[in-house]
């Protein structure tokens, strides 16, 4: 390493070392502002501007441009939800917060006419804006103001030492062959696995011309989804030292599996017995559940790490007569303070319950064999279905929010009936059963999917 490549990494070091300063400070503490409360992006701007003395930008280069590094300031949630996919556990000022990413991180708007033109991904726009970028990570809450808000983390990440960076090459090569074929009226998030082309605008009919086609299709831009945020969070937390980012040895990469594949490695394992592995003696464990993760972590690693680090949630479910027999849970409870607080596009239910891929694992209670597969994926129809969920959901939790609350409230959410795609239930653990951080009183709720929609593998 010569003096220019030593003195660069020193000056990165710094950059790190002046945003971990702040972990733990509230926002009131560091800076006297009057924060606009509707302004989404103005944590992100007032750390840019304020810690950094970089103006407010839409420039296609990184924001530190002389090291080639992009800034990004990202929100997660403190939870007591039982069934948040992925959560971390940080101890601040002595007290432990347990949280969860809020939303995706959106990078760079997508320009489709210079998209279509890129060739290569390590040339392309997007990687050379964002392929060092330093996360600064907020805690959101939603019940106190954002003065009262601060930093929990700071890391820096290289995209190319990024583990699961053949995945997120592939997602972008997806998109960009949509732009090529003159689709991209048809990009959707939920054709990638982890980096996806959201919509970017003031609404969502905000359009722009495409290439190859006179349709107008929406402005998006280039963002990761929930699953990478958890993978950095895992990898990079609590970051001390970033030399070994900028080191030249070849990164172990997982494998980038398409849908099809996925398909076809699962069905080889119909007729598994899975009686050798996991605990079916214990009670209340989810024992079906366990053997599964444990055989296929021993025999399919690849398949088992793809799964587990992209938008996949596995279900396992016993069987009887080779159906299933109960509804299918999204494995997330309904969030009420995000969804009075966000449109549609920008909820926890879009990203962590609408955008998901969901696998059942269908096992014989007998014999405890794998006896049968079944998957679904939620169409671009459905999700139209699942917009009015939402609001419908929305409006219900405003209701209520005006009445009488000093008795329990029954509340009238989608049901299993109303044929609507998805429903609400009480949630089933007595440890977590009341919104305790809510103004409302009735019994948490979870999101569970119609199990007629599941299509058993052949």
């Amino acid at each position: 390493m010569n003096n220019d490549q030593s003195n660069k990494l020193l000056k990165i070091q710094e950059i790190l070392d002046k945003a971990r300063k702040i972990i733990g400070i509230k926002f009131k503490d560091l800076w006297d502002i009057d924060f606009n409360q509707k302004d989404k992006g103005s944590i992100g701007n007032l750390i840019q501007e304020k810690l950094f003395n970089i103006s407010r930008n839409s420039k296609k280069e990184p924001d530190f441009l002389d090291l080639n590094i992009e800034l990004k300031v990202i929100p997660v949630k403190q939870t007591d939800l039982a069934n948040e996919t992925k959560t971390h556990i940080y101890k601040i000022n002595n007290k432990k917060y347990k949280v969860a990413p809020k939303e995706r991180m959106v990078l760079n708007l997508i320009n489709y006419e210079i998209l279509d033109k890129e060739t290569k991904f390590e040339e392309s726009s997007l990687f050379l804006k964002n392929k060092i970028t330093l996360v600064i990570v907020y805690l959101h809450d939603f019940n106190l103001p954002k003065e009262e808000w601060f930093v929990i983390d700071a890391f820096i990440y290289n995209i190319k030492q990024n583990e699961q960076y053949e995945i997120i090459k592939k997602d972008w090569e997806i998109i960009k062959n949509k732009v090529n074929d003159g689709l991209a009226h048809e990009l959707s998030e939920k054709d990638t696995d982890l980096l996806a082309a959201c919509t970017k605008g003031s609404s969502a009919n905000s359009v722009r011309n495409q290439p190859h086609n006179k349709i107008l299709a929406k402005q998006r831009a280039f963002s990761f989804k929930i699953p990478f945020i958890n993978s950095l969070i895992t990898q990079y937390r609590d970051q001390k030292e970033i030399f070994e980012l900028f080191s030249e040895y070849k990164k172990e990469y997982k494998v980038a599996y398409d849908y099809n594949e996925v398909i076809s490695e699962l069905k080889k394992l119909i007729g598994t017995d899975l009686s050798n592995y996991g605990n079916w003696n214990a009670f209340g464990k989810s024992p079906h559940r366990n053997a599964f993760k444990e055989y296929l972590k021993l025999n399919n690693n690849l398949l088992f790490d793809y799964l587990i680090s992209t938008d996949y949630k596995i279900v396992c479910k016993v069987l009887k007569n080779n159906k299933i027999q109960e509804e299918i849970g999204a494995q997330h409870d309904l969030n009420i303070y995000d969804t009075i607080n966000n449109n549609f596009y920008d909820s926890e239910f879009y990203s962590k319950v609408v955008l998901f891929k969901y696998i059942v694992i269908g096992i014989n209670k007998e014999n405890k064999t794998i006896e049968s597969i079944y998957e679904y994926s939620f169409s671009n129809d459905d999700i139209e279905t699942l917009e009015k969920v939402y609001e419908l959901t929305k409006d219900e939790i405003l209701r209520i929010m005006n009445l009488d609350q000093s008795d329990r409230i029954k509340p009238n959410f989608i049901q299993k009936g109303d044929d609507l795609l998805v429903h609400l239930r009480p949630h089933a653990s007595k440890g977590i059963n009341v919104y305790n951080k809510s103004s409302l009183n009735i019994t948490r709720q979870t999101w569970w999917i119609n199990k007629n929609l599941f299509k058993k593998i052949k």
